[in-house]
Parts: C-alpha cells; structure tokens; sequence
C-alpha cells in the first residue's frame, strides 16, 4: 500500500458517548422493567458486543429477554463484530499488515490480532491498563500525543 493506515475505534477513543449512551440504555431497560443505573456503572458497557451486555445488564439467562433489551436500545444488533468490520477493510486492500488498530479496550486489540494488524491501546477512554496489556498491544499510548511521537514517520 505504500503507507501505513491507523484504523481508530470511535466509542472512547476518539469521543466520549457515557451521556448518551447511558440515557439510551437506560431507556431500554425501564421499557424492559429492569433497575436503571448510574451513568459511570454504564462505562464499562462502552467497547464490549452488545449481546454480552445485555446479558450482565438484564441479569438474565434468557436470549428473548437479551433481544429485547438490545432491540429497544438500538432497534436490534447488526451482529457484526469489530474483527468482523476490519476483516472487510483487509479484504477491500484498504488495510494491510502494516495498519494500525487504535483503541482502548480488549476487544479492539484482540480484533486487531485476528485480522493481521497492529495494535496500540491507548489509556484514556473506558478501559483500563490491565486490560490492554493482557492483551499484548504492539503499542501503548498514554495521551494523544504519544501517538503523533509514535506515527509521525516512525517504521513499525
């Protein structure tokens, strides 16, 4: 491709969605009659598949009630998973051995080594440390900046 491509993930990487997400979950889970919560006890739902939050947010083993939960937050799961969306960008040539997935939870590392890319994590946005080495990032940014010093025309 002849330059490295940086995929970013959006959700708490590069914005911060806690309001509105935790408004929309919220409303579905009063439609669903279950507890509402705190806005910061959402969090740690900002990154993860929906159907495995509905599953810990609806403290039940039933898939209806999970459907239901995800169709009146978003009008139903697209099932499409993160390696899933980077697999196509591998296979449209948009993205090569050479990219870069950045993003700040697991599951943007682990999609990242699925698909053949690099990764980086980054230490803001709603994971945690832990959580992104256990997942063996090729990088790992403290700020915003610490990626400009790390792709600013440095060969990985």
């Amino acid at each position: 491709m002849g330059r490295r491509v940086v995929v970013f993930d959006l959700d708490g990487t590069l914005s911060n969605p806690l309001e509105g997400f935790a408004r929309s979950i919220n409303h579905a889970l009063r439609l669903q009659g279950l507890p509402e919560r705190e806005p910061q006890a959402l969090a740690r739902y900002i990154g993860p598949p929906l159907h495995e939050s509905a599953v810990e947010l609806s403290a039940s083993d039933d898939p209806t009630v999970h459907t239901r939960l995800i169709a009146d937050y978003s009008g139903g799961d697209i099932g499409v998973h993160k390696w899933q969306q980077l697999q196509a960008l591998r296979e449209a040539g948009a993205v090569d051995a050479q990219s870069v997935m950045v993003g700040e939870r697991d599951v943007d590392i682990t999609s990242a080594h699925r698909t053949g890319l690099h990764a980086c994590g980054v230490l803001w946005g709603f994971g945690s440390r832990e959580e992104l080495l256990a997942e063996s990032p090729r990088h790992l940014a403290e700020t915003p900046a610490d990626l400009r010093r790390l792709f600013d025309g440095a060969p990985s």
